[in-house]
């Protein structure tokens, strides 16, 4: 993949909400290699929830929209209220959304490198489009 295709996470702080441990576990590393911390990953609504509320700082985060069949909307919502846009992870059509969210950069599993790279760079974060 080019270079410039991978967006520069440098010190960016992220939580990634996801019951599937080894999709967690990958967006995790992935996230990394592009310079991010991860401040949590999470497999369901109580703890995301919990690190979310305590957490200082967050810049970004990869929400599962569906977790073991409980709506993540509650952490959407708490995200986006403080500003920040996630990127949902699912296996939903946008039609199997709801309508608020539709406008959400998504990831349709199964997920490929590509595409976390091209939703991630199209977010903005502390008013910097991440892909330049």
């Amino acid at each position: 993949m080019d270079t410039a295709e991978r967006p520069d996470l440098t010190g960016l702080q992220f939580i990634v909400v996801e019951d599937e441990f080894l999709i967690g576990r990958a967006l995790c590393d992935e996230l990394e290699a592009l310079g991010a911390d991860i401040i949590g990953f999470h497999g369901n609504l109580a703890s995301a929830t919990h690190c979310i509320t305590g957490a200082s700082h967050v810049d970004g985060a990869i929400v599962d929209f569906n977790l073991a069949g409980v709506s993540s909307t509650p952490i959407i919502d708490m995200l986006m209220s403080r500003g920040i846009t996630p990127i949902l992870c699912t296996g939903y059509d946008v039609e199997n959304i709801e309508a608020r969210f539709r406008h959400l950069p998504r990831c349709l599993k199964p997920l490929t490198r590509a595409v976390l790279h091209r939703q991630l760079a199209a977010i903005t974060v502390k008013g910097t489009t991440l892909g330049g």
